[in-house]
């Protein structure tokens, strides 16, 4: 009997410890599941898209909010275009904006359409965080029953007035990005790789992050927000909002027109949403849209809510307009002539006169070809001491209304000395030692000296163009025009300084090392002269100029006989001014 009995209280004192810790195991589940009852309703399984439609990244997030508010993994969302939500009943829902997000956390926040209040976490102030305190790993199920396993937090590290733990959860990756859950249904963290070398456990970042993660004025630049393709939530304020279109563009087509869309949704009184879409239109080419829109942003000028006014619009439009007429296309839109553009660019100064307003229709008249109008405009405009936009209506501006008044007033055909007159007073706007600011400028009067005959007028603005624009940013041309220029002043030594400056810059081309020997012949450096054109036969023989000069040089040095010699050749090569020179020399 003893024998029987004692094997049997042998196995049944061995099976109890197994007995208590299965009984204690299922005590613990179901404590687990009576504290974060249904906390595995706000957990939903993510799927991201390539823009080719084939699956990038399948993850966990977690509902912040009733209203559809999530957050996950930014590694999840990068390069993706378009991305779903599974919730727990297998439902789908659309990732509709992306509200934050930021690659160093890991952390994605963004919005969803669904339109009913869904199952949530509260996200865990963290503050009672410490050492030890367990919390639940979970993950993306719809079996409510699932018992999920209970972990611990092993260190607590602050970090940008954040937490960072470490826990006691497998460094391998298919936790990574699972959301750490107290058993008051907070959400305290997600699982990140631990980056520690040898560590088989996983670190675990405070999702309080998540408060940092918005969208703001400069987010149309921010790296992170870019790398994902789904179109973000416009800022908070108005006035961001504005700044972020503007900054954001139209490089991604899909997200400037959702933003678009969204700011016109949130503000449809403001005249400039409506703007801001007619001009993305007209960059794509949608004439008809653009056109509508402006209609529209002129019934919400008047609104005080609206941020642009009826001036403002009709110039915007104008210059659209204008923007197209000016375009060369097969296929003009019907409407859209420098008429129209110029009727909206006078409506706008009509209602407030305004510089700007003057500029845009000087710019249509000059384009119709009606320059005498463009003249007046232009004039009117540079006249004007109308304040209005003072800060930013300079002395350049300034001086371009001169600018453009000369250049209507010469294609015109008025008098050359008044057009020069006008330059005279564009030039006058611009501080001395001149910038090159200046330098167009300088070079048009130049020019326009140039064909008035006043040369050494001219020489002096291509000195001051040289020196605004540094002797490093010019070329041979340049030289080259200025020696011609100072031969016909009769400033010899420069044009010779000039067209061997032009050599330096382009020693294989002739006609500089041609117009070398000119210089010297007009000069008087007649044995100079010879010398050169002697040197220059050795490479080009039957150069009929290059003979002529030659002739004349020898002409001038009382070598009739050598002079004959290289006239007649140069008539032979075809040089049919020889013979004037064969005919002084005989």
């Amino acid at each position: 009997m003893k024998k029987t009995i004692l094997p049997f209280l042998l196995i049944f004192w061995m099976l109890i410890p197994n007995s208590i810790s299965a009984l204690q195991y299922a005590e613990t589940g179901k404590i687990q599941i009576d504290e974060i009852k249904n906390a595995y309703k706000a957990i939903v399984k993510i799927t991201t898209y390539a823009l080719e439609g084939n699956i990038l990244h399948t993850g966990t997030g977690v509902f912040i909010n009733e209203d559809g508010t999530c957050l996950a993994p930014y590694s999840l969302f990068k390069n993706a275009t378009h991305a779903e939500i599974t919730d727990f009943r297998g439902n789908k829902l659309t990732v509709k904006r992306i509200l934050g997000a930021n690659s160093n956390y890991d952390l994605v926040k963004f919005s969803t359409e669904g339109g009913k209040k869904v199952e949530a976490l509260t996200v865990s102030d963290a503050s009672t965080v410490t050492t030890g305190t367990p919390v639940h790993l979970m993950h993306y199920t719809t079996k409510k029953k699932e018992i999920m396993p209970t972990v611990h937090i092993l260190k607590v590290e602050e970090y940008d007035n954040y937490k960072y733990f470490r826990v006691s959860v497998d460094n391998t990756k298919e936790n990574f990005g699972r959301p750490l859950v107290s058993s008051t249904r907070q959400l305290i963290a997600f699982v990140q790789k631990n980056e520690a070398k040898d560590d088989s456990l996983a670190c675990a970042i405070d999702t309080r992050f998540a408060n940092d993660l918005t969208i703001t004025a400069t987010s149309a630049i921010n790296a992170d927000l870019r790398a994902i393709n789904i179109p973000k939530a416009l800022p908070s304020k108005e006035k961001d909002a504005l700044t972020y279109i503007y900054m954001l563009g139209t490089r991604d087509s899909v997200s400037a027109l959702t933003a678009l869309n969204d700011f016109i949704d949130t503000y449809p009184e403001n005249a400039e949403g409506y703007t801001n879409r007619a001009n993305y239109y007209a960059s794509h080419g949608e004439y008809i849209k653009c056109e509508q829109d402006y209609l529209t942003a002129l019934t919400k000028a008047p609104n005080t809510q609206s941020t642009l006014k009826a001036d403002e619009v009709h110039n915007e439009f104008s210059k659209q307009i204008y923007k197209r007429a000016t375009a060369t296309t097969e296929h003009p839109v019907e409407g859209w002539t420098f008429e129209r553009a110029c009727e909206e660019a006078e409506k706008a100064h009509s209602l407030v006169p305004n510089p700007y307003y003057l500029l845009q229709q000087g710019r249509c008249y000059f384009a119709l070809k009606e320059y005498q109008k463009a003249y007046q405009k232009f004039v009117e405009l540079a006249s004007s001491d109308n304040t209005t936009d003072s800060l930013s209506w300079s002395q350049v501006a300034r001086a371009e209304a001169w600018f453009y008044a000369a250049r209507s007033l010469e294609m015109a055909g008025g008098d050359s000395l008044k057009v020069i007159a006008l330059m005279d007073s564009t030039i006058s706007k611009f501080p001395i030692p001149y910038t090159q600011d200046a330098a167009p400028y300088l070079l048009y009067r130049a020019q326009l000296l140039e064909q008035a005959g006043e040369y050494r007028r001219a020489v002096t603005d291509y000195n001051e163009y040289e020196k605004a624009i540094g002797p490093k940013n010019l070329n041979a041309k340049f030289y080259y025009l200025r020696e011609q220029i100072e031969l016909r002043a009769r400033m010899f030594q420069q044009a010779l300084d000039d067209i061997r400056t032009a050599i330096n810059y382009a020693p294989e081309e002739p006609i500089f090392r041609i117009e070398e020997a000119l210089v010297l012949l007009r000069a008087g450096l007649f044995e100079e002269t010879v010398s050169t054109c002697q040197n220059l036969l050795k490479t080009y023989p039957k150069a009929a100029n290059i003979h002529k000069i030659l002739g004349i040089a020898y002409g001038e040095l009382g070598k009739k006989s050598q002079a004959i010699t290289e006239l007649n050749k140069a008539k032979e090569l075809g040089d049919s001014n020889a013979e004037t020179f064969l005919q002084k020399y005989k």
